[in-house]
């Protein structure tokens, strides 16, 4: 929940406050007291227990276990992670930058057309958009969340590829403001 950060209450929202959730994991084979902090999907959950259970992971799954990184195998289990919420907002990160790209609902024209970016190494709180300092990394993280629309076959895709990009998505945040 946001209980306040932002302004906001909820979690209808792409922040860290809201899409970030804490797990703890306890058993047999898990070394104690170590924090890991890496990207990772809650959907990454079940074949973390399906294994920790020596049970077979369905082949219809499509996330990964969590025990690589746990046991310290893997340092890496997701190079980007994405999620959405409702119809007007999509985000990307890969851990270092992580681009929300807001848009305006179709059915009752609800929301903003507007794209936040935030450095998470120098900003983990997300209070400083730098989307008119960093166009490239605007570009790629678009590009990125664009393909991963494509993949999932979001209704939304049509209006991400490239919606705001550079010298555009400067102008259009400075026309579109964040809110006060």
């Amino acid at each position: 929940m946001a209980v306040g950060q932002h302004g906001l209450l909820g979690k209808q929202n792409m922040y860290e406050h809201s899409v970030s959730v804490p797990l703890i994991v306890r058993g047999p084979g898990v070394p104690a007291g170590e924090k890991i902090e890496q990207l990772s999907l809650t959907y990454d959950i079940y074949p973390t227990l399906c294994e920790l259970a020596e049970i077979s992971v369905p082949e219809s799954v499509e996330s990964s276990s969590l025990l690589p990184l746990i046991r310290g195998n893997k340092s890496t289990l997701h190079e980007t992670v994405y999620s959405h919420y409702k119809d007007i907002q999509r985000m990307v990160s890969d851990g270092r930058w992580k681009l929300i790209r807001y848009f305006k609902a179709a059915k009752d024209g609800v929301g903003s057309e507007r794209i936040q970016l935030f450095y998470l190494v120098n900003d983990p709180w997300e209070l400083a958009d730098v989307s008119a300092d960093h166009p490239r990394e605007v570009e790629c993280l678009q590009d990125e969340l664009a393909q991963w629309m494509r993949e999932i076959g979001d209704p939304l895709y049509k209006d991400a590829i490239r919606p705001l990009s550079g010298k555009d998505t400067m102008a259009f945040n400075k026309l579109m403001p964040p809110p006060k």
